[in-house]
C-alpha cells in the first residue's frame, strides 16, 4: 500500500511539472496568455489556452511571446529554422534561438510558425442555386458550378464548369456555359508554368463559341489548406463565332485567386477573377469575377453566397456589357 502511494505520488508531481510548461502571450495592457501557441501569421497570433477554445489575439494588442519547446519558423525574409522563442525586451518583439544562435525579431515578420501545411492533392466544391418566381411575372433561374484541383508532385490540375439559365414567361433568357481546364507545373513553392483552356457558349447573346488557349506564368504566395492567394499572366489565342462570324485573335491574360478560412474551417471566403484583352481582330477587354462566402453546415455540406460579374467592352450586337448574378444556394465540399 505505501509502495502504490508512492507511486500515485510520483505520477501527480510528473504530472504537475509537465503542467508548468508552456507557451506564453504578454499582451501589451500587462494581461498573460497561458496555453499553445498555433499561429503567427504577420497581423495576429492564435494561441489554445488549456481553459477555453482558440483564442485570436491581434498583434498591436501583444508585447512579445515565448514558447517552451524549439518551433520550425518562416520569417519574412525566407529565413526559416527551428527555434526556441524568448520574450524581447521591447513590445513588438521577440528572441529566437537556435543552438548557440540568437536573432531579435520583430513579431510582424514572423510569416509563419509551425509546420508548413501540406498543399492540397485533391479538392474540390459543387454548387447548386436556383429560384422561383410565380404570379405577375413567371420566371426561374438555375445555376450550377463545379471547381476541382489535382496535384501530383510537382504538376497540378485545374477544371472549372459553370451553367447558367433563365428562364421568363416561358421564353429562355440565357442559356451560357463555360468550361476551362488548366495544368500548372510548380518550378518550387511560389514559380509555376500555366497551360490554360478555355471554350464558353452564350446562344441569347449571339455568342456560337469561344475558344482560347493561353500559356502563363504564376507566382503563389499562399497555398495550403487554409489559404490561397496566386496570380498569373500570360498571352495566347482566342476564336469565336459570334452572329455567325467567325474571328480569331492573339490576348493578354491576367488572373487572381484567393480564398481564406475561418472558425475552424467554418467559413470560406473566396475572390477569383480573370481579364483577358484581345490586341487583334475584335479589340474588346473581358472581366469575369466571382466573390462569396460559403459556410459549412454539416460534414461535406455548406451553404453559400456568391457575386458573379461579367463585362465585356464590346460585346456582341444585342448583348449587354454587363451581366451580374447573386446567388445563394447550397453545395458539397469534397
Amino acid at each position: 500500500m505505501i509502495i502504490f502511494n508512492k507511486f500515485l505520488l510520483l505520477l501527480t508531481l510528473i504530472s504537475s511539472a509537465s503542467g508548468t510548461f508552456a507557451d506564453v502571450l504578454f499582451l501589451i495592457n500587462g494581461d498573460r496568455i497561458t496555453g499553445q501557441i498555433m499561429d503567427v501569421d504577420g497581423a495576429s497570433v492564435t494561441i489554445k489556452p488549456a481553459y477555453s477554445d482558440k483564442l485570436n489575439v491581434m498583434l498591436d494588442d501583444v508585447a512579445t511571446l515565448e514558447t517552451d519547446i524549439a518551433t520550425e519558423i518562416e520569417l519574412s525574409d525566407g529565413t526559416v529554422g527551428k527555434f526556441q522563442v524568448t520574450a524581447g525586451g521591447q513590445a513588438g518583439k521577440a528572441t529566437l534561438v537556435a543552438a548557440e544562435q540568437a536573432v531579435d525579431v520583430t513579431l510582424a515578420e514572423i510569416e509563419r510558425f509551425g509546420e508548413k501545411p501540406k498543399p492540397k492533392t485533391w479538392g474540390a466544391t459543387l454548387d447548386l442555386s436556383s429560384t422561383f418566381n410565380r404570379g405577375n411575372t413567371d420566371s426561374q433561374d438555375a445555376n450550377f458550378q463545379w471547381r476541382a484541383n489535382y496535384q501530383r508532385g510537382q504538376h497540378r490540375y485545374k477544371t472549372d464548369l459553370k451553367v447558367s439559365r433563365e428562364e421568363e414567361d416561358g421564353t429562355i433568357t440565357k442559356e451560357k456555359d463555360r468550361v476551362k481546364i488548366g495544368y500548372n507545373r510548380l518550378f518550387d513553392n511560389k514559380w509555376f508554368f500555366a497551360l490554360d483552356s478555355a471554350i464558353e457558349r452564350d446562344p441569347i447573346a449571339d455568342l456560337d463559341h469561344r475558344l482560347s488557349i493561353t500559356p502563363a506564368v504564376g507566382y503563389a504566395i499562399w497555398n495550403d489548406d487554409r489559404r490561397t492567394l496566386n496570380f498569373q499572366l500570360g498571352g495566347g489565342y482566342a476564336a469565336e463565332k459570334s452572329d455567325g462570324q467567325d474571328e480569331s485573335t492573339s490576348n493578354l491574360d491576367w488572373k487572381l485567386e484567393v480564398s481564406y478560412k475561418l472558425r475552424d474551417d467554418e467559413i470560406t471566403l473566396f475572390h477569383r477573377h480573370n481579364v483577358y484583352r484581345n490586341i487583334s481582330g475584335r479589340k474588346n477587354t473581358v472581366l469575369e469575377a466571382e466573390t462569396g462566402v460559403r459556410y459549412k453546415l454539416l460534414g461535406n455540406l455548406h451553404v453559400n453566397v456568391q457575386a458573379n460579374y461579367d463585362y465585356d467592352t464590346q460585346p456582341v450586337d444585342g448583348a449587354e456589357s454587363k451581366d451580374l448574378e447573386i446567388l445563394i444556394g447550397a453545395g458539397l465540399n469534397f
